[in-house]
């Protein structure tokens, strides 16, 4: 057990989820205090409750900036202009509430009342302050600005089409002779480029052509203008702008791209974790710590809960194969990382770091086979080289051996036939001795 500090209890209790959550729950509090003051102003018990939550986020907000110290105030930080936020929503709250003190009762009416009740409205900017401690909900707020972005290009291309369309209607319709009937309904509604603007960006609103009915079959050209129109201005921009809505909230969002990359990661680190735990329990285990395929094969039915578990697709002969191919350094046994890594694979489908893995652990396989083999064969060449010097150290020696023995043999002979002729030749010379 390892003490904690107080500034690291602090620390963990402001960015710990039950904290956030409790704050949360003050600024939903909060805006209902807001919408209920607006019904009834004169409410006493209202303006209280809004003091007491002024105090309670001056309080939160000051523990913040004392507990946090300069990463408060870190640029390089996500939460930074968060915190500025916080700053000035806090700050216009307290300087409203110290102005509502000292100038209510001077303030009975006129421009300074209006502004006090106008200044009032920044109260509403503690609602967005949901927005931090709401993931989904800020996920998604930062698509509708994304959107926006895009909406504003769609409207500016209905507008150049509606402009488009407006002086073809008025240099068409709307100066027709006066003797014509219809003229003054064409002049009311597309005499001019404004006019016929507003009437067809409400054709494009909402199509209704009851209006048109009386005319339509009269003028061929203009129903035939009126339905293409409504087709391709009022349909076709309606599903332009789901379309264009949909992309930039949910695939363009990188919001949206970093919180499934979390939650991804998330799962894949608790299937680890429960892989692990099941490779653990498996009984008898060898020496280096790794089992057969066959005791693998026993635990299939739990991978496939695990799976069923994360809502990921399988099918058991895809499992029954994934352990038979997860001995990537062939020993002929699975051990721990292997089996982690097989269903962590299996998990994620196919993705181009799995194929990475694949090249690595090929060439890795590959890799330790040569190099147990150039081992193998250096140690083959000293066996050889030593055997080859025993064999010419013994070839010398029985080589000196044969010589030193031919040396002798001869040396031997030779003494041999000197040694008789030297007695024959003492023999003699006794013999004339004696005669």
């Amino acid at each position: 057990y390892e003490a904690v500090s107080w500034d690291e209890w602090f620390y963990q209790v402001l960015h710990g989820k039950v904290f956030n959550s409790c704050v949360a729950v003050l600024i939903v509090v909060n805006a209902v205090t807001i919408g209920m003051e607006t019904n009834d102003p004169d409410a006493k018990y209202l303006e209280d409750t809004e003091h007491v939550l002024m105090l309670l986020f001056l309080s939160e907000l000051t523990a913040r900036i004392v507990v946090f110290r300069w990463e408060f105030w870190d640029t390089t930080t996500s939460e930074f202009w968060w915190n500025l936020f916080d700053c000035l929503v806090v700050g216009l709250g307290m300087f409203d509430w110290i102005v509502e003190s000292m100038m209510h009762n001077r303030l009975t009416g006129g421009i300074g009342l209006t502004f006090l009740r106008s200044f009032r409205l920044s109260r509403l900017l503690r609602i967005f302050r949901l927005v931090r401690f709401a993931k989904r909900l800020y996920v998604l707020a930062y698509g509708f600005l994304l959107a926006a972005v895009a909406v504003g290009w769609v409207s500016f291309l209905m507008a150049v089409a509606l402009y488009i369309c407006a002086i073809v209607l008025v240099r068409t319709f709307g100066h027709m002779e006066s003797s014509d009937p219809d003229a003054a309904f064409f002049a009311e509604r597309f005499g001019t480029i404004q006019q016929a603007m507003f009437t067809l960006f409400q054709l494009a609103v909402q199509p209704d052509l009851t209006v048109y009915r009386n005319i339509l079959f009269s003028r061929p050209f203009f129903c035939t203008f009126l339905i293409f129109f409504i087709v391709f201005g009022s349909f076709g921009m309606i599903a332009l702008l789901t379309g264009v809505i949909s992309e930039a909230m949910f695939e363009k969002n990188i919001l949206k791209s970093e919180e499934a990359r979390l939650e991804r990661e998330s799962m894949l680190k608790h299937i680890a974790r429960t892989v692990a735990d099941l490779f653990d329990s498996i009984p008898d285990h060898n020496d280096k710590n790794e089992v057969s395929v066959d005791q693998l094969a026993n635990v299939v039915p739990q991978i496939a809960k695990v799976f069923e578990q994360h809502g990921l697709a399988y099918t058991r002969h895809d499992l029954i194969c994934m352990v038979k191919l997860m001995d990537t350094d062939a020993s002929g046994s699975i051990n721990r990382s292997e089996f982690i890594r097989g269903v962590l694979q299996m998990a994620e489908e196919v993705r181009p770091r799995l194929v990475m893995e694949l090249h690595y652990d090929s060439v890795s396989y590959i890799k330790n086979r040569m190099d147990k083999y150039d081992a193998a064969m250096d140690k083959l060449i000293l066996r050889q080289d030593e055997l080859m010097r025993r064999v010419n150290t013994r070839e010398n020696e029985v080589l000196k051996k044969s010589v030193v023995e031919g040396l002798q043999e001869v040396l031997g002979e030779a003494a041999a036939s000197a040694l008789p002729g030297a007695s024959d030749g003492g023999g003699g010379g006794g013999g004339g001795t004696d005669g």
